[in-house]
Formats: C-alpha cells, structure tokens, sequence
C-alpha cells in the first residue's frame, strides 16, 4: 500500500522541481553574469598601467548555461588566466575570478537559499506527511 503513496510523493517532488527551475535558473543567470562582469573590472582594475588598450583576459571571461538548467559555468578563455589568477614562480597571482565568486557567494546567493528553503515547505494547514 505504499508503493502508490511513494508514487504520489516523487510525482509531488518532481512538479515542485519543475516549478522552481525557471525561477532558480534565472536567479543562477544573473549571478553568473554579475560575476564575470566582476572578474573583468578587476582585471581591468589590476591591468598596468603603461599597457592601455583592451584586455584580451578581460574579453575572454564569460558566462554561460550548461545543460543542467541550474547550473552555469563562469570562465576565462584566454591562455594565461591560470597564471594570472594564481600565480608562477616569477609572478604573483593577480586573483580576478575567485574573489568575483567570494563576493557572489556573500551577497548574491541569498535569493538562491532562500528559493531552496521555500522549496521545502508545504502551503499553510497542509499536513507535512501529505494526504491521508
């Protein structure tokens, strides 16, 4: 008797997923945004000043869907952004990306923990076990 029941409660979870991936998966785009523009202010912010111009590593961060629809990936492409962002044996690391993820992490991810929190709760006088 309670194969249907189980049934019943993974169609539940599955539509309660289903719902909240639109609203997570816009809430991942704009940080994953925000955070690539971040990580290209700061590479402008620590290019030299005697080099003017455009920055290729500046240019080559980006962000962009993945297929799981609440994921997104934040890169840079260009060749040296490894050495930039940790350093080699004959120059410091000049972190751009990861503290452009610190700052996220401590300011933009709220609407994401709280989407997941609300997630889990059942609408007012529902019973938490479900129907009976």
């Amino acid at each position: 008797m309670t194969a249907p029941l189980e049934a019943l409660q993974s169609r539940r979870q599955a539509q309660t997923r289903a719902g909240l991936t639109p609203a997570l998966s816009a809430i991942l785009a704009r940080l994953s945004r925000a955070v690539a523009r971040d990580a290209r202010a700061r590479v402008r912010a620590n290019r030299a000043a005697d080099r003017p111009g455009p920055s290729p590593l500046a240019a080559s961060i980006g962000a962009g869907p993945t297929r799981d629809p609440l994921a997104w990936t934040v890169a840079a492409g260009a060749a040296h952004a490894v050495f930039v962002e940790f350093g080699t044996a004959r120059q410091s690391a000049e972190p751009f990306l990861s503290p452009a993820v610190e700052q996220a992490a401590s300011q933009g991810l709220r609407p994401v923990v709280a989407a997941r929190a609300d997630s889990g709760r059942t609408s007012p006088g529902a019973s938490p076990r479900g129907p009976r």
